[in-house]
């Protein structure tokens, strides 16, 4: 059994949580305390009900601010649907962040150009950091060098031949 198909059953049978993914796009009325909603895997604003309420989008993004918090206040958009970098770590840590200034906890906001970034490809891509135009555009003395991807250890072990 696959681990898409364990993770749900354990969750239903031992814990008795429900899980669905049939409901798509529906608006549902109800109150709560604390709410976590998942749209899907893109960000996904159209059909979930702000048009009854402040919370600004553009370009198909919800805004929000260092924490997390929309132009409503309480309520707040974390992960794929706010933009920027749509990467599962970070999503967690923004979800983090945005609980932490719900419960009123000091805390900092995310710097962006300090989270790694990976393709898990064959060669790997991985980066952190500013591109050389960012670096450039914010006033840095930029030096670019270059490393033979041939002489990575790894790469000769495993017969890895990079064609740029």
């Amino acid at each position: 059994m696959t681990g898409a198909k364990v993770l749900p059953e354990t969750l239903q049978k031992g814990e008795g949580i429900t899980i669905s993914a049939e409901h798509k796009g529906e608006t549902k009325e109800f109150s709560a305390e604390k709410l976590i909603v998942s749209v899907g895997r893109q960000a996904n604003t159209e059909g979930i009900g702000l048009e009854n309420t402040d919370i600004v989008v553009e370009k198909g993004f919800i805004q929000a601010n260092a924490f997390g918090q929309t132009k409503e206040s309480h309520i707040y958009a974390i992960g794929d649907v706010i933009g920027g970098l749509q990467l599962a770590h970070v999503a967690s840590h923004e979800g983090i962040l945005a609980v932490e200034h719900i419960a009123g906890e000091t805390s900092s906001p995310i710097d962006y150009s300090l989270v790694s970034k990976c393709i898990y490809s064959s060669p790997e891509i991985a980066s952190v950091g500013y591109t050389e135009n960012e670096a450039k555009e914010k006033g840095f003395d930029v030096k670019v060098g270059k490393f033979s991807f041939r002489a990575i250890g790894k790469a000769l072990v495993y017969g890895e031949k990079m064609v740029l």
